[in-house]
Formats: structure tokens, sequence, C-alpha cells
């Protein structure tokens, strides 16, 4: 997984926040775990962390003091998550350059044993997407004891690097024109695709041929004909398995860094038009049947007869449920993927690329205002959770408690319009305390913070809470789904429901393909 560090840049540069060492110890490298592996130095050996990194170690990798018996104790610490890097204290930049890390690791023999490194060990980070132009960084302890990132190297080229290139490739060729991973051009972002639409053998056909499924009167294909201009999509029959592997490969890939909240689905828009079609064409084949049924008992009985209303299944009308469709079929998920290099000295470990390099970010000021008397003591994040972007702020201006978190303007590189949280971390008077706020990325954001004293045992929950999920893309109930259920159960009410379910009918829910005309 990727995270996104954007770093400040030092205040002798001109330009920089001030900035201070902290005067807590609630975070510090000391705060991480380390896990311990005993190594035969005689025997070539592979090793998998706790959070699934893959270490090779070489037979005679390990050099050991003549004379020196038994096995080698390798100590090693991982950094991957928000949490780890703000409870590790550690800030991620190259010489004042800002830079957006895919994973941190500590790799060193444990204290008291003396083992030079003979030849190179190899490193496997794990990661969900991939981002060219990555480099692996040795990390420097400054004179301040903090890690500075230097001397980038070329990680080693790997088969899921050439995939997603090549995936990217006809991405490109056969795509771009129309589609883009974040965002709606021509036709839909593509972001997660193969999460939202998990029935391969559809997605493989819709992409080859959209008419052959048009044809055959398939609904969310009409659905997606009618949404977007009754345009069909391009054909690319020509496109084989491995192709179109390669290609939904790249995407998953891609999509690590879009927010799944904010790239809106029309599989979604599909499911909620298609329960309120399902319980439309239910209550009024069970308001058809209860009239027909209260008909012929007047007809019989005579007008004072008492009678209950029965939908045509011979079911009490106002217990009637919805059916759900049947699951779709699960594609299995891509192997891991894996940041691949070799390090020839123990110490710190990063897989950066220079925030410079990648797109999607504009210029914009963001300032924050420590609250209740704590901004002398406090330590100041911003954190985007979509973007995995990581920032340590630092003082501007003369004011206390006025913090910036690249430039003592407030200017800072930002994506736009995505969730974004600020956190206020540290210690006074012995107590922790920490603060939140959330807000929506734009070019301009004055956030004001007011933290909270707490226990530490407080204090590191809250840390935890911070532990980066994967984003996973769930078939959700649209917001007229509780209301289209609560109609079935006041179906009692037949003639009143069916009017209250015109006035929550989604806005765009047309999947007939009677129009389709222009396709065939």
């Amino acid at each position: 997984m990727r995270f996104l560090i954007l770093a400040f840049l030092l205040a002798f540069c001109g330009i920089g926040c001030t900035t201070r060492m902290p005067k807590h110890t609630l975070t510090g490298e000391d705060k991480l775990a380390s896990t311990f592996f005993s190594i035969d130095p005689n025997r070539d050996t592979t090793i998998t962390t706790p959070q699934g990194a893959l270490l090779t170690i070489p037979a005679g990798a390990l050099e050991v003091p003549a004379g020196a018996t038994g096995p080698v104790r390798l100590e090693v610490k991982e950094a991957y998550t928000i949490a780890d890097i703000v409870r590790a204290g550690l800030v991620t930049t190259s010489q004042g350059r800002p830079l957006s890390s895919g994973g941190m690791i500590y790799i060193n023999v444990a204290d008291g044993q003396d083992a030079k490194l003979h030849k190179p060990i190899k490193v496997a980070l794990p990661t969900r997407g991939l981002e060219e132009g990555m480099k692996v960084y040795k990390g420097k302890r400054t004179d301040k004891g903090q890690i500075d990132w230097v001397d980038p190297r070329a990680l080693n080229v790997t088969q899921a690097a050439k995939d997603f290139a090549m995936g990217r490739k006809i991405f490109q060729s056969y795509c771009s024109t129309c589609h883009d991973v974040n965002k709606v051009l021509i036709g839909p972002a593509l972001a997660y695709i193969t999460e939202r639409d998990t029935d391969k053998v559809w997605l493989n056909t819709f992409i080859r041929n959209n008419i052959k499924l048009l044809r055959s009167c398939d609904p969310y294909s009409c659905f997606l004909f009618n949404e977007y201009n009754k345009t069909p999509m391009t054909l690319f029959p020509d496109l084989s398995d491995k192709d179109m592997d390669a290609m939904l490969n790249y995407i998953e890939l891609a999509s690590q860094r879009a927010d799944s909240v904010s790239v809106w689905g029309s599989r979604r828009d599909f499911d909620s038009c298609a329960r309120y079609l399902r319980g439309k064409d239910s209550l009024s084949g069970g308001l058809k049947d209860a009239r027909r049924r209260r008909d012929s008992l007047i007809a019989d009985n005579g007008a004072r007869i008492r009678h209950r209303m029965f939908d045509g299944l011979g079911n009490p009308l106002g217990k009637h449920v919805l059916k759900t469709p049947k699951p779709p079929v699960v594609v299995p998920a891509h192997n891991a993927v894996y940041y691949e290099f070799s390090v020839d000295s123990y110490g710190w470990y990063n897989v950066d690329v220079l925030l410079s390099d990648i797109p999607g970010v504009v210029n914009s000021k963001l300032t924050v205002s420590v609250k209740g008397g704590y901004g002398g003591e406090a330590d100041v994040f911003l954190v985007i959770p979509s973007m995995k972007i990581y920032q340590r702020g630092g003082l501007v201006g003369a004011k206390d408690g006025e913090f910036g978190f690249l430039t003592v303007d407030g200017m800072i590189p930002l994506p736009q319009g995505v969730p974004a949280f600020v956190l206020c971390i540290g210690e006074l008077d012995g107590q922790p305390f920490l603060g939140r706020v959330d807000w929506m990325t734009s070019r301009k954001q004055e956030l004001k913070v007011t933290p909270a004293s707490m226990s530490k045992e407080q204090f590191n929950a809250a840390l935890v809470d911070l532990r980066s999920q994967r984003l996973v893309i769930q078939a959700q109930d649209s917001k007229n789904a509780d209301s289209i259920r609560a109609l079935d159960k006041a179906f009692s009410k037949a003639d009143s429901t069916l009017k209250v379910l015109g006035y929550v009918k989604p806005q765009f829910c047309d999947c007939s393909c009677e129009a389709n005309d222009s396709a065939r």
C-alpha cells in the first residue's frame, strides 16, 4: 500500500515552516514493535514479516566473527500505515524535497550481536497499487536524531511492474479517449471496476462487444446505454484474454489512489433503479390481485362481507418481501504485488517517488490554528486517507499555535475535493492530548482544532483507529432502499404506497432496451 507524505522544507531554505523537535515522548521509533528472526548464516533463508514483507537472505550474507556459533538474531520494524508513521515520528523528506512513500522497513542485527552484511539482502514490500518512478531511499539520521532519506536507487524490475506497464499501454491505446480511472469523461470513471462489476464474464463481454448485450436486452447494458446519451461503446473484439487481464489488472492497481467513496459507480445507480422497478411491479401486481379478489367477494357474497386482501400467491398483503437477486460471481483477487530492492547495509529503507512527479495535485493554501492553550506543545499532521497523504506541520508566523505544512505562507500542493483531516497530538503537564478536524480539500482553507486531554490508553487507542484499512467496494443500498422496504411493509395501504413510491423513484431509472434501435 502507498503512503503519500508531503514533507516540509527546512527553515534555512528561506521558505520553510518553523519546525521543532517534539516536546513529548508519545511518538518515536521505539514505539514501533520489533520482530526478531533467528537466522542460520550458513543457509539460504526467506522470512515473511508480520505485515507481509519478504526478506531473502542468501547463505553467507551475515558474516559472523571467527569462532562464533549459533544463529544470528535479525530485528525488523515496519511502518506502512498512517498510525505507524505517526507513532514512529517518521517524517519523510529527501534533503528538503517532499516524497511519496510506498512503505518503510528497518533491518538490523539485534543488540549485542556482531554480524556484518557481506552480501545484499533482497527485500519485497507488499503494495496494493504500483506507482511508476518509485525508488528506494536509505535512511540517514540527522544531527537532531530524525531520519532523512538519501541515496535514491532504482527498484528491481519485477514481472508485476512489467504487467502493470503492459496494462497501462493497452488502457491508453483502447480506453483513455473515453475513460479515466478517477473521473468521468465521455464514459464513466473506471476506478475499482473489477470490484464494482465482479461478473468477469459480463465485464469482458461488454468491453469486447457491448452491442451483443444490448441486442439481448441485458438490463444493465441497456441502463448504461441510456445513461450515457444512448451511445454504444466502441467495440474491441480483438482484445485477447491476456490483454483484457493486463488492462483490468492495471485499472485495479491504479484505483488504489482513488477515493472509493467519491467514485460513483453506475452499478449502484442500476441496483437502486432495479429495486425500485421490482418494488413497483410487485406492489402493482399485488394491488391488482387484491382488487380482483375484492370484486369477486363482493359479487359472490354481497357488499357486507368482511374480507382480507391477498396477493396473487395467497400471501396477506403487508407481509410481502422483495426477493434479492442471486449474488454475482466473485472474481479472485490478483496475487499480491511488491516493490522489490536489495539492501547492502543495515538501517531504515523507504520506497519513494518525488511528489513533483505525481499528477493530480494543485498549489493550495492551508493553515491550522490550535486552540485551548495547546499550541505551544502540539505536533500537527495533515492526513488525506484516500491518497495516503501524511504531512507534519510547522509553525508559521510569530503567533504560537499557527501551523502550515510546507511553506511559511501556508502554500502546499494538494489533491482537490477529497476528504481529509488534521491531527493534533502532544503532551501537556504529563497528560497526552489529541484533536482532530475533518474537512474537504480545496485551494484555500483555514482550519481550527481544539485538542482534548486523555489517558495514554485512550491516546494509543485513537492512534490504532487511524490505521489505514483497504478500501472495500460493496454493493450498498441507495438512499431510497429503506423507503421502498417501508412501503413494502405498509402494503395494506397499497393505493397510498404506490403514490409514495413514485416520489422516491431514482433520478435516472431507465434499463429498457426498447429505444435502442440505434445500437442494433
